[in-house]
């Protein structure tokens, strides 16, 4: 979806994956449902949920299980349609989750405008109550200066000072009454822009109500990353300027057996310790990368480039020999022929018809020698014939932390 609809919409079905996530060894887990997983507190941190929300909508299989925890789901109540459209993803479902948000938007900036205008209102008050403080000051000023004129000169001493204390006091109501009056014509601003706002929800609500009988079609938009660190932006340059060296060709030659590799105990396959492991290896070995599934892990998505420059970097930092292969699917990228990469890595994009996930599963029975295979795919991993599999999270910790 364009737009990530808000938890608050999505509450059930955020429920229902709370409670799948429960029955999932933390072994099975991807490193960025473990902190959700691990979470006791009653209602999921709004950070969390947000989270959670964009596992669901990237992994089927979160919503397949969230699903079957939910076994009331086709009973649902009204207002947890929205959730049941979002896991099911039946033909116009974004319609619906859609419209769900905004509704309850709509519903927030009705409570805003209230707010805004019992504001308004207390402002108004207060004014009225200095107003009248004014009133009485001016009155008793003249009271005292009645007096003074009848006592002439015992009382005009009495009279200065009242007449002093008027300007103070009158002075002091100018300046609050003119604070006032920019707070409450700034609230009023505030709520002239809460009734514009609320009119062009209504408007959204309207149009999505009108056209929930169509089929949405998905709209893709390209992201494009950059690093905002300067020290991540003078590393990446580093890796870019030593990628354009000659790089060391990895011969096309069989390889004698080698006894199987097994991950040391306590490095965990999604962690960048399993990389530094590969990297000490003295022993050639091929890299087989699932270049998209590695570039869709971060909130905000990375390039190819910058997953080609990861692989160089390992290839160029390896104590052996290593062929290194990314594979990418045409289907996503379309217009791309397989070619050499950054640092000497193949980057090879899948002919038209054939998916990378296929593509991964041959190629790992096709070279010779150890292999390792570097996908969050769990149904490649377990397809493929690797020496080590790794997530595609332990490229990325590897890369933050090399």
């Amino acid at each position: 979806m364009t737009d990530q609809p808000s938890a608050e919409v999505l509450g059930a079905a955020i429920e229902a994956a709370r409670r799948a996530l429960r029955d999932i060894d933390e072994d099975d887990l991807p490193a960025s449902l473990r902190r959700i997983a691990a979470s006791s507190a009653r209602r999921l941190p709004k950070p969390l949920a947000m989270a959670l929300v964009q596992r669901l909508d990237e992994y089927e299989w979160l919503r397949e299980k969230a699903m079957a925890a939910w076994p009331d789901i086709d009973d649902a109540r009204q207002d947890e349609a929205a959730s049941v459209a979002f896991l099911k993803r039946d033909p116009g479902w974004e319609l619906v989750v859609e419209a769900a948000g905004a509704i309850a938007r709509s519903k927030a900036l009705h409570q805003e405008t209230e707010q805004l205008r019992r504001q308004v209102e207390e402002l108004r008050g207060r004014l009225a109550v200095e107003a009248d403080r004014a009133r009485r000051a001016r009155a008793e000023a003249a009271e005292a200066e009645a007096l003074a004129t009848g006592r002439a000169r015992r009382l005009t001493e009495a009279v200065n000072a009242a007449r002093a204390e008027e300007r103070r006091r009158g002075a002091e109501v100018r300046s609050s009454r003119a604070r006032l009056a920019e707070q409450v014509a700034a609230l009023e601003s505030q709520l002239a822009e809460a009734d514009l706002r609320l009119d062009i929800a209504k408007r959204d609500l309207l149009r999505a109500r009108r056209s929930s009988d169509v089929q949405a079609r998905p709209e893709t938009s390209a992201e494009v990353w950059t690093p905002r660190d300067p020290s991540e932006l003078a590393r990446l340059l580093d890796d870019v300027a030593k990628a354009a060296l000659p790089a060391i060709e990895f011969e096309e030659t069989e390889l004698e057996e080698a006894t199987p590799w097994e991950l040391p105990s306590g490095v965990r396959p999604d962690s960048g310790e399993a990389i530094r492991w590969l990297l000490e290896r003295d022993e050639p070995y091929t890299v087989i990368i699932d270049g998209y599934n590695v570039s869709n892990q971060p909130a905000d998505p990375l390039t190819r480039d910058q997953v080609d420059l990861m692989a160089a970097r390992w290839r160029r930092l390896a104590a052996a020999p290593v062929r290194m292969i990314v594979v990418y699917d045409s289907q996503v990228a379309q217009a791309q022929t397989t070619g050499s990469g950054p640092g000497g890595i193949e980057v090879r994009f899948t002919a038209e018809g054939r998916s990378a996930d296929t593509e991964i599963v041959e190629l790992s029975a096709a070279v010779s020698g150890p292999v390792v295979v570097v996908t969050s795919d769990r149904q490649v991993r377990e397809e493929a014939e690797a020496t080590v599999t790794l997530w595609s999270e332990a490229l990325l910790d590897w890369a933050r932390r090399p």
